[in-house]
């Protein structure tokens, strides 16, 4: 059954253009990036995550393990990717959320144009998130917000599995953004920190050209997500 908190995917029915916003941070020897696309319309984010790192990849809202929503997952040997959401409480692996608000994306033409895959990186996550989320989960606030990144370097013990173990991370870190805004002229965010340096830029492409649209609506009837999942060629990982 599909998560109640899980997206429906549909095509963007407005012809009228959108402004998407998008930002990149990565740390600074470059082994881990994180790109965005905020589609104001839909008050949602698209995410490319990716790491040089052949493990798996995290990014999640907070400022500690302590307190956060962790975002994690990896590359399958078929070529397609496992999302995880998960919560953390502390200095433990993190607990897999009975559902999910993670929208699996595929690679499109349009999305790497957006968010181009970065070089020498052989880990990447593709997915959608809603700005706003019930508990446990948290929102992605409109302002300077404290995000943790991480990587590992081993496969997780069951790969085909959201609720696999994973190994201790190779590397982690925290940086502060703001994911609804964009700097201008390609510099670094006003008060964006952490490892590493942020960019962005404000492309006033119409989210259609994505490709999708995405509502914070929860499934209703099975029957109905299923034929507008598979009219888009995109899915949501259970």
């Amino acid at each position: 059954m599909l998560a109640a908190a899980a997206f429906l995917l549909a095509l963007v029915a407005s012809a009228s253009a959108q402004t998407v916003v998008t930002n990149k941070w990565c740390n600074t020897d470059n082994s881990y990036c994180v790109q965005s696309a905020f589609l104001p319309d839909k008050n949602a984010v698209i995410f490319s995550v990716s790491t040089t790192a052949t493990g798996w990849v995290a990014m999640g809202i907070g400022q500690g393990m302590a307190d956060a929503d962790i975002w994690l997952g990896w590359n399958l040997a078929d070529g397609t990717q496992r999302l995880s959401d998960r919560t953390s409480k502390g200095r433990v692996m993190p607990t897999a959320d009975a559902t999910t608000t993670l929208s699996s994306v595929n690679a499109t033409a349009s999305i790497n144009a957006a968010l181009p895959p970065v070089a020498g990186h052989k880990t990447r996550l593709l997915f959608a998130r809603a700005l706003t989320a019930t508990a446990p989960n948290k929102n992605i606030a409109a302002g300077q917000q404290s995000y943790l990144w991480a990587y590992g370097t081993a496969a997780p013990a069951t790969p085909t599995s959201a609720f696999s173990n994973i190994t201790k991370h190779a590397a982690k870190g925290t940086f502060t953004i703001d994911f609804t805004v964009s700097s201008t002229g390609g510099g670094a965010q006003d008060g964006a920190t952490g490892t590493g340096n942020t960019t962005g830029t404000t492309s006033p492409a119409p989210s259609a050209a994505l490709g999708f649209s995405v509502a914070a609506s929860p499934a209703k009837v099975l029957a109905s997500v299923v034929a507008v999942l598979a009219s888009l060629a995109l899915f949501v990982v259970l």
